[in-house]
Formats: structure tokens, C-alpha cells, sequence
């Protein structure tokens, strides 16, 4: 059945990587995603370290400091910083947060509380937004990113003159954004636990939208790129009149086969060739910005932008956290799973382009050709997004199963963990199987449309073809 396969494989592969098109379109792109970055993030990251001391004004006259590290502290010193915007803050002590909470709120002063409490690594700066102060959430978040941007200056007026410098190092201040609200404050604060999950929900249910039409739209750019590809190689041969010599010593399923093959692995080099050039663009651009810049290198491991040995456990332990959330919301099997259906779907729809690139007699038709496995393209598209396969949970199952859907929707499901396993996996070896058997379908419609020119067969000949029969027996 593949007698010959190999030839045209490599006969083909060649072919397609000596073309000039393919290697000026691969080399050009290469250069642009390559260079994209590397000049994008240092020119970004330049901006940023120009215009990093814009920080909006909290619109506060007062901040009342209820310190207990160290009540004797200081905290108007932070005007002498010259930050514009918060030069002219007056930061008053204050004994308990409760009193301050009334005294604010009977004279409806625009204040915010400053709650400095110790814990085992490191002080922890609180804000509370008093009901009656006239301020919100957003002036809290100002003060915050003004105040986690000072965290050094904050160290040195928590930290007494008995301390050591070591001890210093390892009691850099923190703000902790959990504690916006009087009725957090008095509840306690945050669930964190709750809202560790809160905000893991938020993502799946953002991915579970984004990823179906990224894999979606993926697929539907791949099949139109390269598939249009397959049927103008298919015709080649017949319009060369080379078909019938050909066809003697190769056999029609190997021919279609290795053209088809051969196409797919020169665009997945072309596609690795791509991706290739982002990464290293992008650590290439990344690297520049932190020459530019190297505050987001330092802020990694410290709030306080000092040094990598100021990390305090706590940040450590957040940054673990969040690292477990985001191993738990992707499942790595999941991705080769995705990985698989792509490499499945595309052999799917190229082999359907074999299959109407076979009806065509010369390269003008091919055109009208193609326009069958593109509508095959579409209607799969909108049964997808019609039938419930935008949304990543709440995806039908027979989706998941359909090989023509399945190519479109299951990635998105394989990556999140939202569809069944059984159901992925035989939607795999469904679309593997149907690309074969289309794959072999092609090369007899290419050998029937190839010999029988000027002859239009019928339908009753036509399926004698597709089952291997010789049309000249009755």
C-alpha cells in the first residue's frame, strides 16, 4: 500500500525546503519575531525607569500610625523623600485602631489608618479605609505602591539602633493588601484560603474562554496556511503529465501520503524555526531591560528592592503558593495531550485537502477545489462555537469525541482538566484514525481522477475505486 513512500517523502521535503518562498518567508519572520523583543521590552523597560516615581496621589491629608514594632517611630521623615505627591503628608501616631476608626469617621476627616503590626519574618503594614473618610479602595492601593516602593526607608524606621545590620536585612517591611476595609479589619481580614480559591476560580473561568478560541482560531490559521499547500503539491504531478509513469511504481496511497507528510514536517520545522526565534528574542529582550533597569530582577526577591537576601519567608512562602496554584489549574499531561490533537487535526484537514486537491486537473482549479475542506474548516468553527465548545467548562462531550470538533475545542479541555479523560482520548484515536483512512481515500480518488481523465466516472465506479476493485471486472 506504501510502496515508494520514502521517495516521494524525501523527494518532496527537499523540494519544500529549497524553495525560495519558504526559506525567504521563514527567515523573514524569523528575523521579525527575533527583533520584535529585542528591541520592544528594553525601549518598554526604559520608559518604565523614566516615568517610575509617577505614583497617583492617595488624596489623604492624613495617615494615622498605629505602630506596634515601634510606636516612637518617625513616618513624616518619608517627606523628606521628595516623591511627588507625597511630600506633604502628615503621619500621626496613634494608640489604637478602633478610636482612630471613630475619631476620623465623627469628623468625616480624609485620613487613612496605617497599621504596623510584628510577625515572625517581617512588620506588615496594614491599610484600613475609614466608612466615613471619603476615600476608597483605589487610595489605599496608591499609598501601598508608594509605601512597598520605600520599604528600605520603612525598614530603617522599624528597626532599633540595639538591632544589627543582618537583623535589619531580615525584617524588611511589607504591606499586605488584604485589609482595605474597616469590615475586613474587624472580620479578621481575608480568608486567604478562600481567597487563594476565589482567585484560582477567576482564572479557570478566564482560560476557560480564552484557550478554545486561541486554540480554535491556532488551528484555523494553520489548516488555511499550509493545507491550500498540500492540494497545489497533489496536482502537480498530473498537470506535469508525469502521473501515469508515476503511478507505475509508486502507489497512489504512498505518493499522497509522503507529499502530505513531507508538507507537515516542513511547517513544523518552519513553526518550531518561529518559536525558536520568540524565546530567544524575548530572554534576549529581557536580559537588555534588566541592564536598563535591574529593579524587576531585585524586586523578585524583596519588596524592599534591596538585596536578594531581604527575602522574607513569608514572600518565599507566597511565591511557593502561587506556584502550586498555577501547577494545579494546568495539568502537564494536559499540554502534550493539546500538542497531540494539533499535530492530529492538522493531518486531518491536510488530509482532506489531498482529497480535494485530487479532484483538481491543474493549479487554476485548485482554488475551487480547496473551498471544500475550508467550508468543512468553517461549519466545524461555528458547530464549535454555536454548540456550546467556547467555554472550556461546560463544553458538550461529544465534542470532545468528534474528530472535527474535537481538533478545535479538545486542547483547551486536555490543558485545563475539564473534560473527561475517556472522552479525550478516544477523540484522539478517532482523529488519528480518520486522518488515515482519509489519507488512504486520497490516494485512490487521486489515482481514479489521475487515470480515468476524459471519462467522468460514475458514482457505482467511483465507489469500486475507493474499495480497490478493478473498474474493468463486471
Amino acid at each position: 500500500m506504501f510502496k515508494g513512500f520514502q521517495k516521494v517523502f524525501s523527494f518532496t521535503f527537499r523540494n519544500q525546503l529549497k524553495g525560495k518562498g519558504y526559506r525567504g518567508g521563514t527567515i523573514t519572520i524569523a528575523l521579525i519575531l527575533l527583533l520584535a523583543p529585542l528591541l520592544i521590552l528594553p525601549l518598554s523597560e526604559l520608559y518604565k525607569k523614566n516615568h517610575s516615581d509617577n505614583i497617583d496621589p492617595c488624596n489623604a491629608q492624613k495617615i494615622y500610625v498605629v505602630n506596634e514594632v515601634r510606636p516612637e517611630a518617625d513616618f513624616n521623615k518619608l517627606n523628606d523623600l521628595g516623591i511627588e505627591n507625597y511630600t506633604d503628608l502628615q503621619y500621626v501616631s496613634a494608640t489604637g485602631v478602633e478610636e482612630t476608626l471613630d475619631r476620623i469617621n465623627e469628623a468625616k476627616e480624609p485620613a487613612l489608618v496605617l497599621l504596623v503590626t510584628a510577625t515572625d519574618s517581617a512588620p506588615r503594614l496594614q491599610l484600613i479605609v475609614p466608612s466615613e473618610s471619603g476615600l476608597g479602595r483605589s487610595d489605599a492601593s496608591h499609598l501601598e505602591e508608594f509605601l512597598q516602593k520605600q520599604s528600605q526607608v520603612l525598614t530603617g524606621l522599624l528597626v532599633s539602633e540595639e538591632q544589627s545590620g543582618e537583623e535589619m536585612l531580615q525584617m524588611i517591611a511589607r504591606t499586605d493588601d488584604s485589609y482595605y476595609t474597616v469590615s475586613d479589619y474587624r472580620s479578621g481580614g481575608v480568608d486567604q484560603a478562600a481567597k487563594a480559591q476565589s482567585t484560582r476560580d477567576s482564572i479557570i473561568e478566564g482560560l476557560s474562554f480564552a484557550l478554545p478560541y486561541v486554540s480554535i482560531m491556532l488551528m484555523y490559521f494553520l489548516v488555511i496556511l499550509y493545507c491550500s499547500g498540500v492540494s497545489m503539491s497533489v496536482v502537480l504531478e498530473k498537470e506535469s503529465k508525469l502521473m501515469d509513469m508515476m503511478l507505475v511504481s509508486v502507489r497512489p496511497e504512498a505518493m499522497v501520503l509522503g507529499k502530505l507528510l513531507a508538507i507537515v514536517a516542513s511547517a513544523f520545522i518552519q513553526i518550531a524555526t518561529w518559536l525558536v526565534s520568540v524565546v530567544v528574542g524575548l530572554i534576549g529582550g529581557s536580559l537588555l531591560a534588566l541592564i536598563i533597569n535591574p529593579a524587576p530582577l531585585v524586586n523578585l526577591f524583596s519588596l524592599a528592592g534591596s538585596s536578594a537576601t531581604a527575602q522574607s519567608s513569608a514572600e518565599l512562602a507566597g511565591a511557593v503558593e502561587s506556584a502550586s496554584t498555577g501547577m494545579t489549574i494546568f495539568s502537564p499531561g494536559g499540554f502534550v495531550i493539546a500538542v497531540l490533537f494539533f499535530l492530529g487535526g492538522f493531518l486531518l484537514y491536510c488530509s482532506l485537502a489531498a482529497i480535494f486537491g485530487s479532484f483538481a486537473s491543474t493549479k487554476e482549479e485548485v482554488g475551487s477545489t480547496n473551498s471544500g475542506f475550508t467550508m468543512i474548516l468553517l461549519a466545524s468553527f461555528f458547530l464549535s462555537m454555536f454548540g456550546g465548545g467556547m467555554s472550556a467548562g461546560s463544553t458538550p462531550v461529544w465534542m470532545y469525541i468528534f474528530p472535527f470538533t474535537a481538533v478545535l475545542v479538545a486542547p483547551a479541555g486536555a490543558i485545563l482538566g475539564t473534560a473527561p479523560l475517556w472522552a479525550i482520548l478516544l477523540g484522539l484515536i478517532l482523529t488519528y484514525g480518520l486522518a488515515l483512512v482519509l489519507t488512504g481515500l486520497s490516494g485512490r480518488v487521486y489515482r481514479m481522477m489521475s487515470l480515468y481523465k476524459g471519462n467522468v466516472p460514475k458514482w457505482g465506479q467511483i465507489f469500486k475505486v475507493i474499495l480497490g476493485r478493478d473498474l474493468t471486472q463486471p
